[in-house]
C-alpha cells in the first residue's frame, strides 16, 4: 500500500501494479548483488579461505567490477529497444550466475570472473527499467521516484549478509542472492506473459461507454469521454479559431486606421 501511494499507481491496472513491485525487488537484488562482495570482505572466513591483499579486493570491487558496469550501461540504450522486459530478466539471470560463481570462488582470479559478470549484468538494470517504465505508465515521475530507491536498499541488503555469513557461510549468503536473483527474472517474465494475455482485456476495460475513448484526467488517472462529446469538443474549438481570427483582423483594421 505505501509502495502504491508513493508511485501514485491508484487507478491504475493491476498488471501495472504488479510491474512496479517486480521491479523494486529486482533492482534491490541487483544491487545487493552489487555490493555484496564489498560487505563479504568483512567477514574474516572470507580473509582467511582466499588470502586476498587489500590492494586486490579493492582493484576487484572497483575497476574490476566498474568498467564492464559501464560499458554495459552504455550498449543498453542501443541494444534493448524491443522485449525490455525480457532483456531485463536476461541481465538479472547473468548477475545471478555471476554472484554464484562468487560463491563458488577459491582463487582470486575467479572473483574477477565473478566480478565482471555481475557488472555487466548489473549495469543494463537501470537504462532498462527506467526505458520499460516509460513504455508502460503514462505519468513515469512518481514511478521512476520509487524505482531509483533502489539504489539504496540494494546496499542495506547486501550489509546484512555478512549476518547470513556468521550465521551460514559466506558462500550460502552468495547462493541465496543468485537463487532470489533468478526468482525475480521468473517473475519478471511471467508478469510480461501476463500483460500479453490481459493486454486486451484491460484495453476493453479502460475503454468509454459506446467505444468512448481514453482520456487523462483527475488523480485516479483516467476519465471517459464518448464519441459524441469528442466531436462536440472539435466543433466548438474549430468555432473559437474562427472568432479568434475575425477579431484579430478587426484589430488590425482599426489599427491601421488610427
Amino acid at each position: 500500500l505505501c509502495l502504491e501511494r508513493a508511485a501514485g499507481t491508484e487507478g491504475m491496472t493491476v498488471s501495472s501494479r504488479w510491474l512496479l513491485g517486480v521491479l523494486v525487488v529486482a533492482g534491490t537484488l541487483s544491487q545487493c548483488s552489487q555490493y555484496l562482495l564489498s560487505f563479504l570482505y568483512s567477514s574474516e572466513a572470507f580473509r582467511a579461505e582466499l588470502e586476498m591483499e587489500p590492494a586486490v579486493f579493492s582493484a576487484l570491487v572497483g575497476f574490476v567490477g566498474g568498467f564492464p558496469r559501464c560499458l554495459s550501461q552504455l550498449s543498453a540504450g542501443a541494444l534493448v529497444k524491443t522485449r525490455r522486459s525480457t532483456w531485463l530478466a536476461f541481465a538479472l539471470l547473468l548477475q545471478a550466475s555471476g554472484t554464484l560463481l562468487l560463491g563458488h570462488s577459491t582463487k582470486v582470479w575467479h572473483l574477477a570472473l565473478a566480478q565482471v559478470v555481475v557488472g555487466v549484468g548489473s549495469g543494463w538494470l537501470y537504462p532498462v527499467g527506467y526505458s520499460l517504465i516509460a513504455s508502460r505508465y503514462e505519468r513515469t515521475e512518481r514511478v521512476n521516484g520509487v524505482f531509483s530507491v533502489t539504489a539504496y536498499f540494494g546496499p542495506a541488503l547486501a550489509s546484512l549478509g555478512v549476518s547470513v555469513s556468521l550465521a551460514t557461510g559466506w558462500r550460502a549468503a552468495c547462493r541465496l542472492v543468485a537463487a532470489l536473483l533468478a526468482t525475480a527474472a521468473m517473475g519478471l517474465l511471467f508478469q510480461q506473459q501476463q500483460h500479453g494475455q490481459h493486454g486486451q482485456q484491460e484495453t476493453t476495460a479502460f475503454r468509454g461507454p459506446e467505444g468512448g475513448s481514453l482520456k487523462e484526467g483527475s488523480k485516479k488517472g483516467f476519465v471517459f469521454s464518448s464519441k459524441e462529446e469528442e466531436e462536440t469538443t472539435t466543433t466548438t474549438t474549430v468555432t473559437l479559431n474562427k472568432k479568434r481570427r475575425c477579431l484579430s483582423l478587426l484589430a488590425l483594421g482599426a489599427g491601421s486606421r488610427y
